[in-house]
């Protein structure tokens, strides 16, 4: 879209939705000559809301310990189960058949293909961790009433793994270790401080854990297991978003922050000497970060202007490193092989959404399974574009414009404004079917990203 049209389409989308009948300010009016309308390439298709709305919902990516497959859930059934799909392509397999409770895969085993996923009780939303032994059966390792359990990863060595519970106290989520062979369970970390269990070192002697202060401050706190004291890693005056991330394999603190800035940061943390180094920064908000299975990698998510960008750096050095050529969208979900040569994502985009692809690092990318509804053909519906306008005060607002197709200056049509909720959110450039339906119907639909919408700097979001 042309800067022109740009200008042209703001004000008319604003007027027409809230009801305006004032003049908009003269330098946004253009004196040009009005475009002839555009017209369509071919003719659009027109789709009922229920065609839109069924599309697949896709969740987990994870590669089998030789990599030949890839383990995620699927509601293709009408609910959702696991599914494995070989990662070269081909048809997926069914794994669970549940009629009533969707099961969420969590990944394989690191050395066999027993496979781990989580599921609640009727709707009760008390989660539940399970193991899918090799023969098909099913153990609950997280058996009781009245809890949640969360898989909360495996050790470092491979041995054992974590999840966390509240069944000694609603109020606190304990560390509980599983052996990988037998499952035998021992409490790890008994949570009296009220704060949530972030990470665990690799040599299991460290915990963090996250204090929320207010939905935009909170502070990392280090327990040693050994002697069973807690610090803070964080302390600071004012307002400051930290969060732990993950240990290094040196044993320091991988940490996002804002502190001494609008966007979070990758930071790393010395524990002893409390020095900050920046692992990467940009002008948006580092979402978050993990190694890969082999420590040769860091893959780090950014938040950048409404969709998740990644990038790869070398582990030691930081130094940027090549990814596989995917399709421009909202990357989510990755997941390495063990070997750190094939990653597994999902790759969602305004117009269709999250379907699940892979590659090889520095190939190219295949996708394996697609989420939009067949019935409905991509190219008749249309790619949000971030807009914005200056507010009252100068203060640019974004926000997600998504035009129906022939729509142009000579050409108006209705237009909407889609408010996200909060507190904090965000609008997304990702698929929306009520959205696509709308645009789909002729009215042009503004998806703005008001005043206290996270993603745009602290100040923006206070």
């Amino acid at each position: 879209m042309t800067p022109a049209l740009r200008t042209a389409l703001l004000p008319l989308l604003l007027v027409s939705a809230l009801g305006a009948c004032s003049k908009p300010p003269e330098q946004s009016v253009s004196t040009a000559p009005a475009p002839a309308p555009v017209e369509p390439a071919r003719q659009i298709k027109q789709y009922d809301i229920d065609t839109l709305l069924s599309s697949l919902r896709l969740q987990g990516a994870d590669f089998s310990p030789d990599a030949s497959k890839v383990l995620f859930s699927s509601n293709v059934s009408g609910v959702i189960n696991l599914y494995e799909v070989p990662a070269a392509g081909g048809e997926p397999t069914p794994l669970t058949q549940s009629t009533t409770d969707s099961n969420y895969s969590i990944g394989y085993f690191p050395n066999d293909g027993r496979i781990l996923y989580t599921a609640d009780q009727g709707g009760n939303e008390l989660n539940h961790v399970y193991v899918r032994e090799l023969d098909g059966s099913v153990k609950d390792l997280t058996p009781g009433d009245k809890f949640k359990a969360q898989f909360a990863g495996f050790a470092d060595d491979k041995q054992s793994f974590f999840i966390a519970t509240n069944e000694r106290d609603e109020r606190y989520f304990d560390l509980y270790e599983y052996a990988v062979d037998g499952y035998a369970r021992s409490l790890f970390f008994k949570n009296d401080s009220g704060f949530f269990p972030g990470n665990i070192s690799r040599d299991k002697k460290l915990v963090t854990l996250i204090k929320a202060n207010t939905t935009s401050d909170s502070d990392i706190y280090l327990h040693d297991l050994a002697s069973g004291k807690m610090r803070n890693l964080t302390e600071h005056e004012g307002i400051e978003q930290n969060d732990s991330i993950a240990f290094t394999p040196e044993g320091q603190l991988l940490i996002g922050s804002n502190r001494d800035g609008e966007f979070s940061r990758l930071l790393r943390l010395d524990l002893e000497s409390g020095e900050r180094k920046v692992v990467y920064e940009t002008n948006w908000d580092v979402a978050g970060a993990e190694y890969s299975p082999d420590d040769r990698f860091l893959l780090v998510y950014i938040n950048a202007d409404a969709r998740t960008e990644l990038k790869l750096l070398d582990a030691k050095t930081y130094a940027e490193q090549p990814l596989p050529r995917v399709p421009a969208g909202d990357i989510t979900g990755v997941s390495f092989s063990r070997d750190a040569s094939k990653l597994a994502f999902y790759v969602a985009s305004s117009r269709f959404p999250s379907s699940l692809w892979t590659a090889d690092l520095g190939g190219e990318a295949r996708q394996l399974v697609s989420a939009l509804n067949p019935a409905v053909n991509v190219e008749d519906l249309v790619e949000g574009e971030v807009v914005r306008f200056a507010s009252y005060d100068g203060l640019e607002i974004p926000g997600i414009l998504y035009l129906p197709h022939g729509a142009s200056a000579a050409a108006k049509v209705p237009a909407m404004v889609w408010v996200h909720g909060g507190p904090g959110g965000q609008s997304r450039l990702n698929y929306s079917p009520l959205v696509q339906y709308l645009v789909n119907h002729g009215y042009a639909v503004y998806a703005i990203n008001n005043r206290g919408s996270s993603g745009y700097g602290k100040s923006f979001y206070a």
